[in-house]
């Protein structure tokens, strides 16, 4: 009380209060911080412009202001004026500055850059160091395969054959973009079995299979050892995974491996080869057994053999305990398409109470509607666990219930603690250093701790156009309302919208399939050949564009990202002009039309969430699911105020 008074007295004397005393004090520390980083700041602008612009002179005394005067980039300026020292042939100079850069900022994420032009000057002024530098660059940066060549190289300038052989050997294994040219490097001598072996697992692991393919081939044909079985195994997996299928099993049966000679002689469609594998298996009492017997009650559900598929998903039941989810959710979709609801019912709340997937939950309500029971509490309770699940999407769609608009679209963004990491990347970002940006983003973001941080980085990732990162790093965390925006994100808009306009069609249904096709990298090419935002193959682009007529004759004008969402964009509405159905035209998109059009013959579906449930296709399957999904969350977003379902209900109807 006393020091309240004293202090009050003390400040009513200079006819200032408290928080004004304090306020004075931290603004005029705020001036002359500011007034030295905005010099700084401004320094380091011109530096790099001048940089740029080849203006070596003019750029130094610019750069060593910058590196004076704001220390929060002190490291940025530095590597600048590295390089204008270098391009002024002052190397001494350079390599001063980038030694202290080093020792200075260990953790910088110029770090690596800087190391890089250490080895630059080093090459410039004497080349005496340069073999160690090299040594201990390799050793901190094993990835950097292009450093590692050099390095492998100079080893062998330097009369070092042994190893440089063992650098280049080590690339050529690796199977990056320098392998071939590490192997040019070796002798035939220099090369064994093994190490081909090794290739050809990192090519695979590289789904890079048909070079996988032609490397083992190479390697079969010369060994006889104790290569053999190894490369017989992997070769039959590199020619699985091409749908060689009748190779593969041959292969699969010289190595003994009957599980997988029984998928590749199903895949080929060899149904006889298939049951005497399978019966072979099950002699043997192998495990894996159950996996192919669910496979086979699938297939005589589908063809309407229902008594058949029951009873081997009963065998399953009782023989192979580890399929059993599996083989109740048979026979629990087997009774439900068949019209024995009230079996089914039964089916899927034992799956429910066993497993507590919502999956199970929505199916045991469409089976109450089935007998005109009322299964409203259970989509009650569906669409109460409201967690991001396609069976709470579909909740929502059947029962016709009133979707709520998300409530924290428009609160405040939470606000991080004040890092020194955030306020480099605010500065990077109105220097219009975007690369920068994203870099120093991508280091704090493998640190960060807290929930306000890692949203001020997925907002900032966003804000820089890097919505993989944004999402990447959200989605880390389980979904929130919170979350939403970083999830959802309205990436390419102005693309979406025009080509969304042009073809007639929701812009929401184009952003989730470029969500879940790309998750909005529109330099992103798939091991099968697919481009850009929307994944699309060259081939079917240039079918597309024989009626759009964009120009398109190259892969490469598929990761623009406006090409790509036309194109993209144009086919979807071609595929929902022929089936009429979200669904289908998501199943059509992922696997083609003909494949689509074989399941719709197949079987006469009831709804449309019977037909995305039975998709023969895993992948698809789970592909459309993942699309609605997302569709669902956009079109909740957008809602334009609480109890406006306008839309939801095309997830199950037709268009």
């Amino acid at each position: 009380m006393n020091r309240h008074h004293h202090n009050m007295h003390g400040c009513s004397t200079a006819k200032i209060t408290l928080p004004a005393c304090c306020a004075l004090i931290l603004l005029s520390v705020l001036i002359s911080v500011s007034a030295g980083d905005s010099g700084g700041r401004e320094a380091l602008a011109n530096g790099r412009k001048d940089l740029a612009a080849g203006r070596y002179s003019e750029a130094v005394p610019n750069l060593l202001i910058a590196q004076r005067e704001f220390a929060l980039l002190e490291d940025y300026a530095m590597i600048y004026l590295a390089d204008a020292y270098h391009n002024l042939g002052e190397h001494g100079k350079s390599r001063e500055t980038l030694q202290a850069l080093i020792d200075k900022y260990p953790s910088s994420p110029l770090r690596k850059k800087a190391r890089m032009a250490e080895l630059r000057e080093e090459k410039d002024i004497s080349g005496e160091e340069l073999l160690p530098l090299y040594e201990t660059y390799v050793k901190d940066f094993p990835e950097d395969d292009e450093t590692y060549y050099v390095y492998g190289k100079l080893l062998k300038k330097n009369s070092r054959e042994d190893r440089a052989a063992a650098v280049f050997k080590k690339l050529y294994i690796r199977a990056g973009y320098l392998s071939a040219a590490a192997r040019s490097e070796l002798g035939p001598d220099q090369i064994t079995t093994g190490d081909i072996v090794e290739r050809a697992a990192n090519l695979i692991k590289q789904y890079d299979f048909e070079e996988a393919e032609r490397d083992l081939k190479q390697a079969l044909a010369v060994c006889s050892g104790k290569h053999r079985q190894e490369i017989l195994r992997n070769l039959a997996y590199a020619l699985f995974k091409q749908k060689k299928y009748r190779e593969a099993a041959e292969l699969y049966e010289k190595v003994n491996d009957l599980f997988y000679k029984a998928r590749s002689l199903y895949r080929a469609g060899d149904k006889k080869g298939f049951e005497a594998a399978l019966n072979t298996l099950a002699d043997r009492n192998d495990k894996k057994t159950g996996f192919l017997l669910v496979t086979v009650a699938a297939d005589r559900r589908r063809e309407k053999d229902f008594n058949r598929a029951l009873q081997i998903y009963q065998d399953v039941l009782k023989t192979y305990p580890s399929d059993a989810e599996d083989a109740l959710w048979g026979i629990g979709w087997t009774q439900y398409l068949s019209g024995d609801y009230q079996q089914s019912e039964d089916t899927f709340s034992r799956l429910h109470a066993q497993y507590d997937d919502p999956k199970y939950l929505y199916w045991q309500a469409r089976s109450m509607e089935a007998q005109n029971k009322d299964a409203s509490h259970i989509y009650a309770g569906l669409v109460a666990a409201d967690n991001n699940n396609f069976y709470v999407v579909l909740a929502y769609a059947r029962s016709r219930r009133i979707i709520p608009r998300l409530s924290s679209l428009n609160l405040p963004e939470s606000t991080p603690g004040k890092t020194r990491a955030n306020e480099r990347v605010e500065a990077l970002i109105s220097l219009g250093m975007r690369e920068e940006a994203v870099a120093e983003l991508a280091a704090s973001s493998r640190h960060t701790a807290s929930l306000p941080d890692l949203m001020y980085n997925a907002a900032k990732f966003q804000e820089l156009g890097e919505f993989r990162r944004s999402i990447g790093l959200t989605t880390k965390i389980p979904y929130s309302e919170k979350m939403h925006r970083f999830w959802y994100p309205l990436a390419f808009w102005d693309k979406v919208e025009q080509a969304s306009k042009r073809n007639n069609l929701d812009p929401f249904i184009i952003l989730s399939v470029m969500r879940e096709e790309s998750r909005f990298d529109q330099a992103v090419k798939s091991p099968a050949g697919a481009y850009g935002l929307m994944q699309l193959m060259p081939q079917t682009a240039y079918r597309l564009d024989k009626s759009l007529k964009l120009g398109i004759h190259r892969p490469s004008q598929l990761t623009d990202p406006k090409n790509n969402v036309l194109l993209g964009s144009f086919y979807l509405r071609s595929l929902l002009d022929e089936f009429h159905s979200l669904a289908h035209m998501l199943a059509a998109y992922n696997a083609g039309e003909l494949a689509v059009r074989s399941w719709q013959q197949r079987f006469d579906y009831r709804s449309v969430d019977e037909f995305i449930e039975d998709i023969p296709y895993s992948e698809t399957r789970n592909y459309v699911k993942k699309v609605l999904t997302s569709y669902f969350q956009y079109r909740r977003a957008g809602l334009a105020e609480q109890g406006d379902d306008k839309g939801i209900e095309i997830i199950l109807g037709k268009t």
